[in-house]
């Protein structure tokens, strides 16, 4: 009786690791490319970057759903000022 038991427990924690291994092997690619759009939404991507590049990270940021209230208004700001330096007021104004 305790080897059925202890075999059903060493199959459930088998289990266990293989779902958490595979919740962390999606998530970190994701975390790792939310990473990269933060440097370029904040311009950290150095002189070369362009304002579309920097654009397009805020609004990858901004679409995601795992941001706090806090971070999208960092985002929307960011991408206000890349709209402004682009000439585009009408969107600047609207982020």
């Amino acid at each position: 009786m305790t080897t059925r038991a202890s075999r059903s427990l060493l199959i459930c924690a088998i289990r266990a690791m293989a779902l958490v291994s595979v919740v962390l092997f999606l998530i970190l690619p994701a975390r790792a490319q939310q990473s990269q759009n933060w440097d370029w939404c904040n311009d950290r991507g150095g002189s070369a970057l362009s304002l579309d590049r920097r654009i397009s990270a805020c609004s990858a940021i901004i679409e995601s759903i795992s941001e706090t209230p806090e971070e999208l208004a960092r985002a929307y700001g960011n991408r206000g000022v890349a709209y402004q330096n682009k000439e585009d007021n009408d969107r600047a104004a609207h982020d």
